[in-house]
C-alpha cells in the first residue's frame, strides 16, 4: 500500500495530467491513494484534482504547513490518531474540510 502526496499551489493546468501519469506508471497497482495537499489555490486545482480521483487536503500556502496537514489527514483517515494524540479540534476541522 502506497499513498502519494502531491503539494500544490495553482496547478490546475497540470494536476490532472500528473495524477494520470502516476496512475499509469503504477503497473503493479501498489498506489492505493493520491492525496493532493493544496496551499490555497485559486485557479481550480482542487476541482481538477478531485475529478482526477485524488483526495484533497486544503491548507495554507507553504510546503511545511501543507506537509503537516497531509500527514494529519493521512493519519486520521487511516484510523491511526493515537500517533498524534494532541491534535486540536480546530486543526482537525480545518484539515478534514
Amino acid at each position: 500500500m502506497i499513498s502519494v502526496i502531491i503539494p500544490t499551489f495553482n496547478e490546475a493546468g497540470i494536476i490532472s495530467k500528473t495524477i494520470k501519469q502516476i496512475k499509469d506508471l503504477d503497473t503493479v497497482k501498489s498506489v492505493t491513494e493520491i492525496i493532493v495537499s493544496d496551499g490555497g489555490s485559486t485557479d481550480g486545482t482542487i476541482k481538477h484534482a478531485r475529478l482526477a480521483g485524488a483526495k484533497v487536503v486544503s491548507s495554507t500556502k507553504g510546503l511545511a504547513t501543507q506537509t503537516i496537514h497531509s500527514f494529519i489527514f493521512f493519519m486520521l483517515t487511516h484510523r491511526l490518531p493515537e500517533i498524534i494524540p494532541d491534535i486540536s479540534p480546530t486543526l482537525f476541522a480545518k484539515v478534514i474540510r
